[in-house]
Order: C-alpha cells, then sequence, then structure tokens
C-alpha cells in the first residue's frame, strides 16, 4: 500500500484543519493502517528536510 502521493500534503487534515504533514501521514500508516514499511521518493530537499527528520534514529 502506498500513501503518500503527489497531492496528499496539500490536502487538509479534517481533525487538525491543517495541511496533512509527514507526522499525519507516518501516523495513519502506522497506527490506523498497521504498516511496518513505508516508502517515499526521495525529494530533496524534501526528503531530508522533512521525512528524514520524522523517522525514528536506529
Amino acid at each position: 500500500m502506498w500513501i503518500p502521493s503527489s497531492g496528499n500534503l496539500r490536502q487538509i487534515n479534517p481533525r487538525t484543519g491543517k495541511k496533512n504533514s509527514v507526522k499525519d501521514l507516518l501516523d495513519f500508516s502506522r497506527n490506523y493502517l498497521g504498516l511496518d514499511y513505508i516508502f517515499w521518493v526521495e525529494d530533496e530537499p524534501y526528503f531530508s528536510n522533512a521525512v528524514l527528520k520524522q523517522l525514528p534514529a536506529h
């Protein structure tokens, strides 16, 4: 299943009234869908600045 798609981050989150964030998409993917793996396109600098900062360090 692939959740983040073109335009998802521009949609309004009905719970917050704000645009979806990386945190919103990760939360939905993990906690609602129960996903363990999420694939993201490495679109720089967005990927490094927004996505990587939300992932747990290992």
